[in-house]
């Protein structure tokens, strides 16, 4: 099943009318921003993938996802970027360090939050609902809250590099300007941030199959 949001399309493209695919549109439901992709959180069981529309996915996208989350026996959401919170936090953008899907990862690492537009999970290993995501374009925060908050681990699988791209107007897209704070909208940035002192301290938790530690970043 596809399911895909679309925000200020004045009418739903042809080729989206399938029966495999289910639209939800803006001027039913709001604009949700990147959150759109979590309208559909809760309805089902079994994998759920969150996709952005400016990322070129490879053929065998869905099926290294679902690898990564057996892998872990179900124990954690999976994605192939991320974010390390560094402290002190003054700023989201500026106190973390990222782990970026079109550069190579040796080895699966552990992640505060993990990039929505390229992650997956289990309906069994953690809880979301739309609701869970109070404002828009910050679906990343949001979900790194939940994880904290039901103690399930986030990682970041290895992959080579430029195994996920770009599309050409990624410097237009939602992530561009959220992850730039020249080009960020103040609110979003306080916003991103607020959030982010407000649920310290931040635990990494560790890979499931390795020893438990506690590894927290703290103000």
């Amino acid at each position: 099943r596809l399911c895909l949001y679309l925000n200020g399309y004045g009418d739903v493209p042809e080729f989206l009318k399938h029966p495999r695919i289910t639209v939800a549109r803006s001027q039913d439901h709001g604009d949700r921003g990147d959150a759109g992709k979590m309208f559909w959180t809760g309805q089902d069981e079994g994998y759920y993938l969150t996709c952005d529309d400016d990322i070129i996915y490879p053929p065998d996208y869905v099926a290294q996802v679902v690898r990564g989350i057996e892998k872990y026996h179900r124990k954690a959401a999976v994605g192939f970027h991320g974010n390390v919170l560094v402290p002190p936090i003054h700023s989201y953008i500026r106190s973390k360090r990222s782990i970026r899907f079109s550069e190579p990862l040796s080895c699966d690492t552990p992640a505060h939050i993990l990039g929505t537009g390229v992650a997956g999970f289990h309906t069994d290993t953690i809880r979301v609902r739309p609701s869970d995501f109070a404002l828009p374009n910050m679906a990343d925060n949001w979900f790194g809250v939940l994880s904290q908050q039901q103690r399930v681990p986030l990682v970041v699988l290895a992959h080579p590099g430029r195994w996920l791209r770009n599309l050409d107007y990624y410097a237009d897209s939602i992530f561009s300007h959220s992850d730039k704070a020249a080009n960020t909208s103040m609110d979003v940035e306080m916003a991103r941030t607020k959030l982010t002192k407000r649920h310290m301290p931040w635990t990494l938790f560790p890979l499931p199959s390795e020893r438990a530690f506690d590894q927290r970043v703290r103000q």
